[in-house]
């Protein structure tokens, strides 16, 4: 019930950041017809642990510019529920009894 909760929460966080931001808060696209339908997401995480340019011998990213990654708080909640009910998936369904 827990992995199904994030996942419903997540996706309904997600529709009210499409839905109803563009109206409440201004911030939908430059050019939208309509402030309904064109939020933003606003629910965002960002750890700022370091930054900067990474060394030379890392591979494929060696000399470019690096950043903690900013996470989306409903997504976020969507993919634990999923990792929650792959992880937890033999709890759904009873093992195979012998017929008595």
């Amino acid at each position: 019930m827990i992995g199904v909760s994030l996942i419903l929460g997540g996706a309904i966080g997600n529709l009210i950041d499409s839905v109803f931001y563009g109206v409440f808060l201004g911030n939908a696209p430059y050019g939208a017809p309509m402030n309904w339908f064109h939020g933003q997401v606003i629910d965002m995480f960002f750890f700022d642990i370091w930054e900067g340019i990474l060394p030379t011998w890392v591979p494929l990213w060696g000399g470019s510019y690096y950043s903690t990654p900013i996470f989306n708080f409903a997504d976020a909640a969507i993919f634990c529920g999923v990792l929650a009910i792959i992880i937890f998936q033999n709890k759904f369904f009873e093992a195979n009894k012998p017929l008595e």
